[in-house]
């Protein structure tokens, strides 16, 4: 995305591209809960919980709700990069790439995804 901060367009356009690449996932099941790890979710858990560092014991076994997902996104599509940078919990080196996140359709696509986090 090139607009600091991001425009709606370019961030219609992100979601639209990642419904295209996820459109071919099917699951035979419903799922209730997904059990996630990596860099990101991290980041993710620790603006939720607004730590300024890293605390393994806050972060192992934090749950996000699709709502989590939901407000962290708005957050970062209102901000510029500088102010991304400021966000507590986020990692300034990923400032960028949490806000080119394109949506809650990014974590609930198809359908059956939509389950696989904690409803609102």
């Amino acid at each position: 995305m090139k607009s600091d901060p991001v425009t709606e367009e370019e961030y219609q356009q992100a979601v639209q591209a990642i419904e295209e690449a996820l459109d071919g996932l099917i699951f035979e099941e419903k799922v209730n809960k997904l059990l996630v790890v990596g860099g990101a979710m991290t980041n993710l858990s620790a603006i939720k919980h607004k730590l300024p560092v890293y605390d393994s014991d806050i972060i192992q076994g934090s749950q996000l709700r699709l709502s989590d997902l939901k407000k962290q996104i708005e957050l970062f599509k209102s901000k510029t990069i500088a102010e991304r940078k400021r966000i507590i919990g986020l990692r300034p080196e990923r400032a960028v790439a949490h806000g080119d996140a394109a949506g809650d359709r990014a974590y609930c696509r198809p359908a059956q995804l939509c389950s696989l986090l904690t409803p609102c």
